[in-house]
């Protein structure tokens, strides 16, 4: 038997949705793990892994062995193996994926925003990619003013930082997700499972 261990995002708004309960320390979860791209190409080798290089950001290569395009022929989604870790990119950039084709790429892992078991795993032959997880740790993240964006005027909190984003950030474990009024913070969930 394997272990799998990541770090994953989880976005405040999630709460608010409806879609996730107040998790705490220890608890077990069962969640599919979306992932933000930060870049994808093809793979020069085939060859599996996933490496964690900065919170909840990973460099993985990856098996492609799902692709979903909606009613108007656009890219929806796309799954990828790493050998540890099955995830999905929601609407990608890079929209060229073929089925057995391998690719290399950076992203950060987010729990899922209930798309997929909302919708997607409801479509013929799709992968099964919901894991059971043990919650570790949390970090509440709170993001500094200096990543509100600005846009006609107005300052637009993000709800989220990846990449080498983190720098000026206040990070501290907490025992539970709470959240408070403003946007600014999210939490970093350590997470195992046994494969």
């Amino acid at each position: 038997m394997s272990e799998l261990r990541i770090e994953v995002l989880f976005e405040s708004w999630l709460i608010w949705d409806g879609n996730y309960p107040s998790w705490k320390k220890n608890d077990e979860i069962k969640i599919s793990v979306l992932a933000e791209e930060l870049l994808i190409i093809p793979a020069k080798k085939n060859e599996l892994f996933l490496k964690n290089i900065n919170p909840a950001t990973y460099e993985f290569s990856g098996k492609c062995i799902y692709v979903y395009h909606d009613d108007k022929k656009d890219l929806e989604f796309v799954v990828f193996d790493t050998g540890l870790l099955k995830f999905y990119l929601f609407r990608p950039a890079y929209d060229e994926f073929k089925v057995g084709e391998y690719y290399y790429g950076k992203i950060t892992l987010l729990v899922d925003y209930f798309m997929w078991k909302e919708s997607y795993q409801e479509l013929p032959d799709v992968p099964d990619i919901f894991y059971e997880f043990h919650i570790e740790s949390i970090l509440k993240t709170y993001i500094s003013d200096e990543h509100i964006l600005e846009e006609d005027d107005i300052g637009i909190q993000p709800t989220k930082l990846s990449g080498d984003k983190y720098k000026n950030t206040i990070s501290y474990e907490v025992d539970k997700i709470e959240i408070n009024q403003n946007m600014g913070e999210f939490f970093l969930l350590n997470l195992k499972s046994e494969l």
